[in-house]
């Protein structure tokens, strides 16, 4: 591939948090790749946060997310107009569907890089098979090998979400409210999230009884965190829970969860955003699986806890046959022992 040629780039990919967080290191290594390059981000407005201030992105073209799942053609078209007039010579798409390796095509962008399920690559001009065994964010990196790109760090895949200083101080101020006297130690737990607008996945929630028995067993301080929705949650596990020490953080922004985060002892969480967003803030992390196959979504350096059940989520983004409270094969008394052997 000439990069001189490739003056204005777009990079899709629609979906929840996590899945855009995991494309920030390919972001990364195109930027340093195509360091004159104008790359522009097409993403749905319920994940946009997530590249607020990201260096490595010229500009962000937002959608609303419901044009797609309810395929508002009209409005779809009108978003493909658009595109079409920025002009752009290279696209990779790291979606996994057709739609939009067919997206990108009717967008009039000449190189379109992207994946296939089989014979789904049909409308890309180059495609990397895809068959969901390795990490999303491996699978990003590859994709920039499969162009021909050679000058790709592959040492640091580390995901990243840029803050700015009133994240800083509000994370902070947060903190000024733990009892500092007790000298515990601080577990931010994470028991919302996994839904989007594209899909409900609460199947892949930890039981809220379990995060409830978890505050009552161990003395420390916990924080909450989730995003506006997840505020019900968390006001549930405050008023069950025995434990006095618990703090609500939900309805905060990404960067600012991610700032608090990392003044946390250990964050715990199952498949979510949030479980993402404390992959950037290096906290010790324990991630508790079941339906989800942890191989690929996953955040690396951290501690997985998994059920003795398969996953049943498909490449095609269904959940099938999958057993009812999966996740509560995972025992409290598990994620004790890991909570130990991690602060030990």
């Amino acid at each position: 591939m000439q990069k001189t040629k490739a003056k204005k780039i777009l990079v899709i990919r629609s979906g929840a948090i996590g899945d855009i967080i995991m494309v920030t290191p390919f972001l990364r290594n195109l930027k340093e790749n195509f360091p004159d390059s104008k790359i522009s981000f097409l993403v749905g407005n319920w994940s946009k946060d997530v590249l607020k201030n990201n260096p490595n992105i010229h500009k962000i073209i937002s959608f609303e997310d419901e044009i797609i799942i309810k395929k508002k053609l009209f409005r779809v078209f009108s978003l493909i107009k658009n595109i079409k007039k920025e002009r752009f010579g290279l696209c990779f798409i790291l979606d996994k569907s057709w739609m939009w390796n067919l997206f990108a095509l009717l967008c009039g962008i000449k190189e379109r890089i992207g994946f296939s399920r089989g014979k789904e690559g049909i409308w890309n001009t180059l495609s990397l098979p895809f068959n969901g065994t390795k990490n999303e964010a491996d699978y990003n990196i590859e994709l920039l090998k499969k162009a021909g790109i050679t000058g790709i760090n592959t040492e640091d895949t580390s995901p990243q979400i840029f803050t700015s200083k009133k994240d800083k101080e509000y994370a902070v101020n947060f903190m000024k409210k733990i009892d500092k006297k007790t000298n515990k130690k601080i577990i931010g737990i994470c028991p919302g999230g996994a839904v989007n607008p594209g899909q409900s996945a609460a199947i892949k929630r930890w039981p809220l009884k379990r995060y409830i028995e978890l505050t009552n067993s161990i003395s420390y301080n916990f924080i909450i965190f989730g995003n506006k929705k997840d505020k019900e949650i968390s006001q549930k596990i405050i008023s069950e829970s025995k434990n006095n020490y618990l703090y609500d953080a939900c309805a905060n922004s990404i960067q600012e969860a991610k700032e608090l985060m990392e003044k946390c002892d250990i964050i715990i969480s199952h498949d979510s955003g949030s479980l993402h967003i404390a992959s950037v803030a290096k906290t010790e992390t324990i991630a508790l699986f079941g339906p989800t196959p942890s191989k690929r979504f996953c955040p690396k350096k951290t501690t997985i806890i998994e059920t003795k059940t398969l996953p049943c989520y498909t490449i095609y983004g269904k959940f099938r046959n999958c057993k009812e409270n999966q996740m509560e094969e995972i025992l409290v008394e598990q994620v004790i022992n890991s909570i130990k052997k991690l602060i030990a």
